[in-house]
């Protein structure tokens, strides 16, 4: 998920043997969601400190230095940082011959995939979407989401189809 979708994506490009992936709202570029992570710096800064002590440059040259940012209890260094800024998941095609399932989760039905995700499902030889209606789990620290019911059945069934078409 995420993330995680993300680096199991990068496997499966160095790993051959892996024939199935789930792919679960992953991150497509890595330079926009290191962006979009320090902005939650940002935020809680502005909440804790009415005030925003150390912009974004400051943080990136904090990080540089081997000081950590922290983003919601986080941790993120200099080198993570950089590393995960270099991937584009849209860079050229997909070596693996794995099936692939790019999930995207909504909190309203959606008819398509969103672009970005569109154009990495395609980038697979066996590409599928998946819209599946579920709220956006990880960003909400308030309720606790036991089950994510329907992003686990529509898995559970394209697992099933691939299984079936061996």
């Amino acid at each position: 998920m995420r993330f995680g979708a993300t680096l199991a994506a990068l496997t499966a490009e160095a790993v051959p043997e892996v024939r199935r992936l789930v792919l679960w709202s992953p991150i497509v570029n890595g330079a926009a969601y290191m962006q979009e992570l320090l902005r939650v710096n940002l935020t809680t800064q502005l909440a804790l400190y009415k005030e925003v002590r150390q912009n974004r440059e400051a943080l990136v040259k904090a990080m540089a230095e081997g000081k950590p940012a922290n983003v919601d209890g986080y941790e993120i260094t200099g080198a993570m940082f950089e590393q995960a800024s270099s991937i584009d998941l849209l860079a050229g095609p997909k070596h693996s011959k794995a099936k692939c399932l790019v999930a995207q989760i909504a909190p309203t039905s959606q008819p398509t995939l969103h672009k970005e995700l569109s154009g990495l499902c395609s980038l697979y030889q066996a590409g599928r979407g998946l819209v599946a209606v579920e709220e956006p789990f990880w960003k909400e620290i308030r309720t606790v989401y036991a089950r994510a019911g329907r992003l686990y059945e529509d898995t559970l069934s394209w697992l099933e189809q691939c299984e079936n078409e061996v």
